[in-house]
């Protein structure tokens, strides 16, 4: 990698790789799953459980580093929703991985003495920085919606039946009530992200600790953010009509994509949501933060 700084990263947290002890190393085995943009991808990160060299069972969990070359695609993407993204599962087969490319989960808890040490992006909570990337996509798929949406309703005319032949869909009420809604959803989410970003990123700078309960409220923000591209995506649904559901629509397409980006295991909102609540009410937190 260092001779690419532009190298392309992706992988699948799942610890489902299979590890023996070696020389200098590991040698790697598994298949995992979801791994977005594998196959444009120079090096893949891979979940695991870190053999002992023991009998003890292995339990410390680590990311793998792994050259594109070393894995095997499955092309088995075949989703309702985000087709672009490639998530194939991938196969490793006795891969050999040197120390230097491990990374023990327990070396990423926060806060940590390598946060401190490296820059400020480098600081912020894992979890408050990955799922940024996530709920933006979905925040993306209802805009673009709502682009088409707009696009298409100034220039369209009805046909006819109950309303009639050649009236401006623009000029109908209750359109012009869901364009404001899917609007406002949208700015509600994008304002959201950028307020969290902007205050954690402000409070690493200074070199302060992100708190418990901003991390939460990070998590809880990026779901909910999720909630509301789903929303805006549906409320303009209700007034596309017929030619919404065409598979030659552009519209259907962001539709399927927004409610994909909603099915993400850390995006789950009654997940994320009860955790926020539950600390908010004064209990422990359950769940990742």
């Amino acid at each position: 990698m260092a001779d690419n700084p532009a190298a392309l990263v992706t992988g699948s947290f799942m610890p489902k790789g299979e590890t023996k002890l070696v020389d200098g190393g590991y040698e790697l085995s598994g298949e995992w799953g979801f791994a977005s943009a594998c196959d444009n991808a120079d090096w893949l990160y891979l979940g695991a459980k870190l053999a002992t060299g023991t009998d003890a069972p292995a339990t410390e969990l680590a990311f793998m580093l792994v050259p594109r070359s070393e894995c095997r695609s499955l092309d088995n993407w075949n989703a309702i929703g985000l087709g672009g993204t490639g998530s194939h599962d991938v196969v490793v087969e006795e891969s050999f991985v040197p120390e230097h490319r491990v990374l023990p989960i327990s070396r990423m808890k926060y806060p940590s003495q390598a946060n401190r040490d490296m820059g400020a992006f480098y600081r912020v909570p894992l979890l408050s920085a990955l799922q940024v990337g996530l709920s933006v996509v979905a925040v993306g798929a209802a805009q673009g919606a709502l682009d088409e949406f707009i696009e298409t309703t100034r220039v369209r005319l009805t046909t006819g039946a109950l309303t009639g032949a050649g009236n401006k869909m623009a000029e109908f009420h209750n359109v012009q009530i869901r364009v404001a809604e899917a609007m406002g959803l949208i700015d509600a989410a994008l304002l959201l992200l950028r307020r969290d970003a902007s205050e954690t990123m402000a409070t690493v700078r200074g070199g302060g600790e992100v708190s418990i309960g901003a991390r939460i409220r990070n998590r809880r923000d990026h779901s909910l953010t999720v909630v509301l591209a789903i929303q805006a995506v549906s409320r303009l649904f209700e007034a596309i009509g017929g030619g919404g559901l065409s598979t030659d629509s552009a519209f259907q397409r962001h539709w399927r994509d927004v409610h994909a980006a909603g099915k993400h295991v850390s995006l789950q909102w009654d997940a994320v949501g009860a955790m926020a609540g539950r600390h908010a009410l004064g209990l422990e937190p359950r769940g990742h933060y």
